[in-house]
């Protein structure tokens, strides 16, 4: 019995440590192989988290966000008066985190506007 139990905990703990990998795993560099590329039109911008710019879009429950946005000279009252209503491609890495709960949240990492490129998260490295 003592041995069922200790094997249990175990196992519980194996579970627990391998859920907090995976939690805390950084988001992979952007890559031609774990690129995933999408055209949508922005709904709102505003600033979430640690100083991050947070995108979301019509017909998608998903949520794009620059980390840091507002570290990297970006403005979200000129982000917000030249995206909203209007149609942006979002680059983002094939990624995927037990965190991401009811709402997809995409870690940005390209953002074009009309050829223009808005942000680029490759060029800061």
């Amino acid at each position: 019995m003592l041995r069922k139990r200790r094997i249990i905990l175990n196992m519980a703990g194996l579970s627990l440590f391998l859920l907090a990998i995976l939690c805390l795993r950084p988001v992979p560099k952007l890559t031609d192989k774990n690129a995933i590329t999408v055209t949508t039109i922005i709904k709102s911008v505003f600033e979430g988290g640690e100083k991050d710019i947070v995108f979301t879009t019509y017909g998608s429950d998903e949520v794009y966000y620059i980390n840091r946005g507002l570290e990297h000279d970006l403005d979200i009252t000129q982000l917000r008066q030249r995206l909203v209503g209007e149609e942006v491609v979002i680059v983002y890495p094939k990624y995927w985190t037990p965190l991401e709960g009811k709402h997809k949240v995409k870690h940005l990492s390209k953002l074009l506007h009309q050829d223009d490129l808005i942000y680029d998260e490759t060029s800061l490295y």
